[in-house]
């Protein structure tokens, strides 16, 4: 899958899981645990397609190749995550103001590592 489009593609769902997380914000509880479930689904299945292209893939050097691949996994890993927090979210009348921060932040850290494997792939794709 390393094309033009797998950038615009991660760039896409991550706009996607930043709307659902305005919803969040919004209070609107039910709406975003809805949207991430479906969104965290559609992540989970890109990435793990990628994972597998990735694998099939003649980078330039096996470094690059580790080093997405590792980035790809720890995605798949807090996917799989905020999948079990959602869950948990979903299921109570009314969250904790504890739990909503504890979500913000591990959702925060996984955009983070999301961003920083859009800036690696795109140096090693222009090597």
């Amino acid at each position: 899958m390393p094309d033009k489009y797998y950038l615009k593609n991660c760039k896409d769902l991550l706009i996607g899981f930043e709307k659902i997380q305005l919803k969040m914000l919004q209070l609107d509880l039910k709406g975003a645990s809805e949207g991430f479930f479906t969104q965290l689904e559609e992540m989970r299945q890109f990435f793990t397609e990628v994972k597998a292209d990735f694998a099939n893939h003649p980078f330039k050097s096996d470094r690059d190749k580790t080093l997405l691949t590792k980035q790809i996994e720890r995605l798949l890993i807090f996917l799989k995550e905020m999948d079990l927090h959602i869950t948990g979210f979903q299921s109570k009348v009314t969250p904790d103001e504890n739990e909503i921060l504890f979500i913000f932040e591990r959702q925060h850290l996984f955009k983070n590592i999301y961003r920083k494997h859009l800036t690696d792939y795109s140096a090693i794709i222009e090597k």
